[in-house]
């Protein structure tokens, strides 16, 4: 069972750690390495959530495919294999990567669209939030072709939403209260 708590705080002990002994972009780098991993390899993740496997052969299989490549995780590979939460590791791996855009100074943006987006747009809209919010715009593109036209931009805790999915959804409500 996922829990965000959880989570969250092995995450901050993770960074908290990683801050201390000076490894912060190292543990960055493993952590989205073995994050990449488990999202990559569906067998991996499934092996990681099926009850029936020992935590230790969980635990174990892990750091033997992540080798003495990854010598910042290994100890919270341990400690997650020790608790039974190793399935939690990609949830980890994200709250990590939130807690150190953060202490970066990173804003995390996306924008979606039905179709791909023109780099004159893409600078627009990074250049609209550097306006707003001060730090690195890290701006991800995603492509949903539900929203049928427009674009959703989520940064922070907001939403803009310009999408023709949208505008169509609340004409159809107003249609339905009126008659």
């Amino acid at each position: 069972m996922y829990s965000k708590t959880a989570s969250k705080r092995y995450a901050k002990a993770l960074i908290e750690s990683a801050t201390e002994g000076n490894k912060l972009e190292e543990t960055y780098s493993e952590i989205n390495s073995v994050k990449n991993l488990l999202i990559n390899s569906r067998e991996l993740s499934d092996y990681l959530s099926n009850p029936t496997i020992s935590k230790e052969d969980k635990g174990n299989l892990i750091i033997k495919i992540i080798g003495d490549s990854h010598p910042n995780i290994i100890n919270l590979i341990h400690l997650l294999t020790i608790n039974n939460r190793i399935d939690q590791l990609k949830n980890i791996a994200e709250s990590f990567n939130a807690l150190y855009s953060k202490r970066q100074g990173i804003i995390e943006a996306s924008i979606t669209s039905a179709v791909p987006i023109s780099i004159d747009l893409e600078e627009e809209v990074v250049k609209y939030l550097a306006s707003i919010k001060k730090g690195k715009i890290n701006l991800k593109k995603k492509i949903d072709k539900k929203i049928i036209a427009g674009f959703v931009l989520d940064f922070d805790d907001i939403q803009f939403d310009a999408s023709a999915k949208k505008k169509l959804n609340k004409m159809q409500k107003q249609l339905t209260r009126n008659n």
